[in-house]
């Protein structure tokens, strides 16, 4: 080794002493630049908790000062153990669900959500199950109206409140009302829509015999008016707000005074006087005949009762108390905004809040509204949502006009008929259009919608419902409004080549019909349309036409036992409808009641087809449509005689003590024999 390899004992404290003041200098280095990234992150943090609190990723510390006891006590006692004991309460409701111990099921269900509460998915995946899994494991209509309900139920009261930006509960609120209760999937599902028909009727009444749209916005707008009023007090649903309201009222008389008349007869402002008042206040029926059961008043009480609601004096107080009060039990036993409601309403037309739809409706709006502006939101989710408030509506056109008569002490057993109502055709019709834009994002316009005016995304839906409402309203006798709907399918939905496309290219009529008989295999189909066909039947009759009459008639007969035919082995009855003299009578009723004829002739075209109809029809029908076309001719101006207009079918009594009566010669024809007279009406 030579002299130079070897380092001197100066040499090596020299280069231990530059190495020491490397790593000084380097720990500085370190040092400064950890404090500066710190004080960078310092910086950003605000910036970092306020996109994290948007995009509920973070609970913050005051996150369970609004939660029910059930829920802020086990998740703050339990913290970072919660999920253990989740995953073994998951794991026990699998065992729960195959031995169908039901209703332990539910209790773990509840647990697991009270202990995730911010997590959306339990949420989701409990109320499927009951109201799907749960619920098909049952067989009798009570235990299947309680699981699906409770799976609602638990979105609606406790899932969505504790998320109210997750739009996945409420496209699943609302899929439970369009699809569980409001499709025919379920064996079961009239029952469900008989129940929610008798919780809502319950709350908001019965709406008039032939409510004008005007009656029916004008009475949800005074409830909405109402819960403004109320929050100004404290939370919609509280008893506090509402009594703080009550005793604030200044006007004359005021609702204090009519609470102390109500109490000293036994009621107050709540849900047990509304059921009342929705009993007392019906068409033609006496308040005895609805109050006869456990929850009615006693026999001394119910001329008193009646004296209270009806004395004139207070009206004003009565009629400010019963918005109020139903503002109050939608805001808080139904979690529904009153304000919220009359908005969808101002935007889509009267609504009918008996209707599953309009619920599945509201709860899809709902949850577009509320979560808006979520951050990171699944876009196809947020589509799928907005889908579902145009099948609402389309379920509405379908089968949203309801022919209920409720029975309040066994809702099973009351009586609903769906019929279809095509008021909310253009409504429908313009939200494609909008929602097709709102979602066409950055796309290029030209290529998004190349294909139609509704876009990529809804074109097909789109042409499939005016491909439907062109036929009803065809079938309705509407021919000037179903040819416009036919020419603007005809002019907007084009070949690739600009060339009117091969199924446009018939007549209307011709196109109309097309598939008419096809449908009726259907079971979402078939009764709408033999309703429709019924309906358009009497509406061409009262306008002279008496040979289309008898055609549309006709159809109605044919499409019937098509439909049989095809659904009359259904072994279950679940897609039977009523037999034929029935369902006719049915729609013959609601016509007389209900269908929107011009108010200038409305009663003298019904008393035409009163006159034109067969006895047996009459007799059927007339004790349905007595009290309603009386008070009609009774403030029509100038006023109708009943008597003359719709006098009581020959047989009548005998009829209704059950005697059988032999139809006289030519009494029993039906209105495709009928000659009109042409000098009728004009």
């Amino acid at each position: 080794m030579s002299r130079s390899d070897v380092l001197t004992l100066a040499d090596h404290l020299d280069e231990r002493t530059r190495v020491t003041r490397t790593d000084r200098l380097v720990r500085w280095v370190c040092v400064t630049g950890a404090a500066a990234c710190i004080c960078a992150a310092g910086a950003l943090l605000p910036a970092i908790q306020t996109q994290r609190i948007e995009l509920e990723l973070v609970v913050g510390e005051n996150a369970y000062d609004d939660a029910p006891p059930g829920i802020a006590l086990p998740t703050i006692m339990l913290s970072t153990f919660r999920g253990l004991v989740v995953q073994i309460l998951w794991m026990r409701t699998e065992e729960l669900k195959a031995e169908s111990k039901y209703f332990e099921l539910q209790q773990l269900y509840e647990w697991i959500c009270n202990l995730q509460p911010r997590y959306p998915k339990v949420w989701e995946s409990a109320a499927w199950n009951l109201a799907y899994n749960v619920s098909v494991g049952t067989f009798s209509e009570r235990e299947r109206w309680h699981w699906v309900s409770a799976g609602a139920w638990l979105l609606r009261d406790k899932g969505i409140p504790m998320n109210p930006r997750t739009i996945n509960l409420y496209k699943e609120l609302s899929w439970i009302y369009l699809h569980k209760m409001g499709d025919f999937m379920d064996d079961k599902h009239w029952a469900y829509k008989r129940n929610w028909g008798v919780i809502m009727e319950r709350v908001l009444g019965q709406p008039p015999a032939e409510p004008e749209d005007s009656q029916v916005m004008d009475a949800m707008r005074t409830i909405s008016e109402a819960a403004g009023a109320i929050r100004g007090f404290g939370v919609l649903g509280s008893a506090g707000a509402l009594q703080l309201y009550i005793n604030h009222d200044t006007e004359k008389p005021a609702m204090g005074d009519f609470v102390a008349r109500l109490e000293d007869i036994g009621f107050g402002p709540d849900e047990r006087w509304l059921e009342a008042v929705a009993r007392y206040d019906r068409h033609g029926v006496q308040l005895s005949d609805l109050l006869a059961d456990s929850t009615a008043l006693p026999e001394e009480r119910s001329e008193a009762f009646m004296a209270v609601m009806a004395d004139p004096k207070p009206a004003s107080a009565r009629d400010r108390l019963l918005a109020a009060v139903r503002a109050h039990v939608l805001g808080g036993s139904l979690k529904l905004d009153p304000v919220f409601m009359y908005e969808l309403m101002d935007r889509f037309g009267p609504l009918d809040w008996r209707t599953v739809y309009s619920h599945g409706l509201y709860w899809a709006a709902k949850g577009a509204k509320e979560c808006s502006t979520t951050i990171g939101k699944d876009v196809d989710v947020e589509m799928n949502t907005n889908r579902f408030i145009q099948f609402g509506l389309k379920d509405t056109c379908e089968r949203g006009r309801l022919v209920f008569e409720p029975d309040f002490q066994d809702p099973f057993k009351s009586f609903i008929d769906l019929l279809p109502d095509y008021r909310f055709a253009d409504v429908l019709h313009d939200l494609y259009l909008e929602q097709a834009e709102a979602l066409r994002g950055d796309e290029d316009p030209e290529e998004y919608y190349k294909e139609g005016p509704a876009g990529r995304l809804f074109k097909s839906g789109h042409v499939n419902f005016l491909h439907t409402v062109v036929r009803r309203l065809f079938l309705e006798g509407r021919n000037r409004k179903a040819q416009h709907y036919y020419d603007y399918l005809r002019e907007n939905y084009l070949e690739p080549n600009g060339k009117t496309k091969d199924i446009y290219l018939t007549t209307m009529e011709e196109f109309a019909l097309r598939d008419y008989f096809s449908d009726m295999e259907s079971f979402r189909q078939g009764p709408v349309l033999i309703n429709t066909m019924l309906h358009s039947a009497l509406l061409n009759l009262v306008y002279g036409r008496a040979k289309e009459a008898g055609r549309r008639l006709g159809f109605a007969k044919q499409g019937y036992d098509r439909y049989m035919d095809v659904m009359g082995n259904d072994r279950n009855e679940r897609r039977k409808i009523a037999p034929w003299p029935d369902l006719k009578a049915s729609a013959f009723q609601d016509f007389l009641l209900r269908y929107p004829l011009p108010s200038r002739y409305n009663l003298t075209y019904k008393a035409r087809a009163w006159k034109l109809m067969s006895t047996q029809d009459k007799l059927r029908i007339y004790r349905g449509v007595e009290q309603g076309l009386r008070e009609a001719c009774k403030v029509n101006v100038p006023e109708i005689d009943f008597a003359k207009a719709f006098p009581p079918p020959p047989g009548l009594e005998e009829y209704e003590a059950g005697v059988e009566k032999k139809p006289v010669e030519g009494e029993e024809q039906d209105i495709r024999d009928v000659k009109t007279d042409d000098g009728f009406g004009r």
